[in-house]
């Protein structure tokens, strides 16, 4: 008699502790709804250069250079979206100077 007893008090505690995970769980649950923009990102890059009278104009590819040559190169970086940050990196090789480093570089974090 004794264990049927203890039998019966232990499934009504655990049918107990089983039903109040139950209710536990469906009341921590809730449900949103997010709304998601996307932006639309569009940037240009187009190189100009200065020309002997100062005019600006579309940069020439592969240009022959001499020493003692000036060589105008004007980056413009162009967004045609939303705001945002563009970070852009020059780099610039000159070989024929051996005393100087072999690369220089800029490094730039705009909005546009």
């Amino acid at each position: 008699m004794r264990r049927k007893k203890c039998i019966g008090v232990l499934s009504c505690f655990i049918a107990a502790v089983c039903f109040g995970t139950l209710v536990v769980q469906a009341a921590a649950e809730t449900s949103v709804t997010n709304q998601i923009e996307t932006g639309v990102i569009d940037i240009e890059l187009e190189d100009y250069q200065k020309d002997a009278d100062g005019d600006i104009q579309p940069y020439e590819d592969n240009p022959v250079v001499l020493p003692g040559t000036y060589v105008s190169k004007i980056p413009r970086i162009t967004n045609e979206g939303y705001d945002c940050y563009v970070r852009a990196k020059l780099e610039f090789d000159i070989l024929c100077y051996p005393t100087l480093p072999t690369k220089f570089h800029i490094f730039a974090v705009v909005a546009v």
